[in-house]
């Protein structure tokens, strides 16, 4: 079932399910790195948004992968688009 064209999807979703735990260990290091200046970062407030980002993008990086594991290509490219 394996393709080589189907790396860069499962490598987008490992990036973002595994990339998107950082939030959860260091908000305001995963904002600075992002580039957002230092007043944004250690801003409660904006921690927490960055947090629900995290989630969002940890579910997306699941979702491709479960859909991925099940043959279900054509629900990829819509998770994708």
């Amino acid at each position: 079932m394996f393709s080589l064209r189907h790396l860069p999807p499962l490598i987008v979703a490992t990036g973002m399910g595994l990339g998107g735990t950082w939030p959860f260990f260091s908000p305001s290091g995963a904002m600075t790195t992002f580039g957002l200046p230092p007043s944004l970062a250690n801003d409660p407030a904006a921690q927490v948004i960055m947090t629900i980002m995290a989630g969002r993008n940890i579910a997306l990086g699941a979702a491709i992968w479960l859909l991925y594991l099940q043959g279900k290509l054509g629900s990829v490219d819509t998770v994708l688009g």
